[in-house]
């Protein structure tokens, strides 16, 4: 989908991921904008996304790990 978005075939939609966000590091890097999920720590996904969109994966990964 992210390909065809990126070749104007289609229009940005919107992939959330769910899962309780328990792959949400690896969701992001594979193009997912976010989660929809009712996670208890809501502000370390927002972290974790934030860190994932602008480029700071490691930092992602290091905080979504503690919380695993």
């Amino acid at each position: 989908l992210r390909r065809w978005e990126r070749e104007g075939q289609m229009r940005h939609i919107a992939i959330l991921c769910g899962n309780n966000g328990l792959f949400l590091d690896y969701e992001m890097e594979r193009g997912a904008d976010g989660a929809n999920t009712g996670y208890a720590f809501p502000e370390m996904l927002i972290d974790v996304v934030r860190w994932s969109k602008s480029g700071e994966r490691d930092k992602a990964h290091d905080l979504f790990d503690a919380h695993l």
